[in-house]
């Protein structure tokens, strides 16, 4: 009753395959063909895993440099904003004055008591760093605030920062008992405190800004075509 339902040309190819011998030859061939298949799914296999990792690198740096850009615009507005909090400190109206010509001159002038009080200028130079000083604050927090180059006014920023703790060690070195007259927060005297207000608080930011934005330049440049790595090598 087996095959009742085949004609009978297949009914006798199925008979002579059931009663067939298989010939070494034929096995060895049927293993070898075997094996090639299963080297050749691996390698396939092994050139779809290398392709998904090359697809995820540019998806991880993408993410760093988004994170990176995020970080670094909150750094730069913090430190912008540390400037700009220090020059209203110096600018600010003196005993309840309205704000005005006469009270910014006023500001100033104290500003200008304060700087001489350090006792490292002469008069003429003690006078200009006074007017000077925090319209320059106010102009480095909005570079700093609007990133225009922020390489350069980070650097701008690390050194002042550096000018100031060089100023505040120097007047407590010599025993001066004065008003760091920094204008961010309360007064405060020269000495440990207001070194590390500036050392650990403002300057590491300061630092993290500056390595920041060469960090993202550097990336932020495309990368060479082969050609032009080719000519550079030769």
């Amino acid at each position: 009753m087996e095959g009742r339902g085949f004609s009978p040309s297949i009914r006798r190819q199925r008979a002579a395959l059931s009663t067939a011998q298989l010939h070494p030859q034929h096995v060895f061939i049927g293993a070898r063909v075997a094996d090639e298949l299963a080297a050749d799914i691996k390698q396939r296999c092994k050139n779809f895993s290398c392709g998904t990792d090359e697809l995820k690198i540019p998806m991880n740096s993408d993410a760093r440099m988004k994170l990176g850009k995020i970080l670094l615009l909150v750094g730069r507005i913090a430190l912008g904003a540390i400037f700009l909090i220090a020059a209203y400190g110096k600018l600010k109206p003196q005993y309840a004055m309205p704000w005005s010509a006469h009270s910014i001159k006023m500001s100033v002038s104290l500003f200008a008591m304060q700087v001489d009080s350090y006792q490292m200028l002469p008069p003429h130079a003690v006078n200009f760093v006074a007017h000077v000083l925090p319209f320059f604050e106010v102009f480095l927090g909005l570079w700093l605030i609007s990133g225009i180059a922020l390489r350069v006014s980070s650097i701008v920023a690390t050194l002042a920062f550096c000018g100031f703790m060089v100023a505040i060690f120097s007047a407590y070195h010599r025993g001066l008992g004065i008003n760091c007259g920094c204008g961010i927060g309360p007064v405060e005297q020269v000495g440990p405190g207001a070194l590390i207000r500036d050392g650990l608080k403002f300057l590491p930011l300061s630092l993290a800004v500056v390595i920041g934005s060469f960090w993202l330049h550097r990336k932020s440049r495309p990368a060479p075509s082969p050609e032009t790595a080719a000519s550079i090598q030769a």
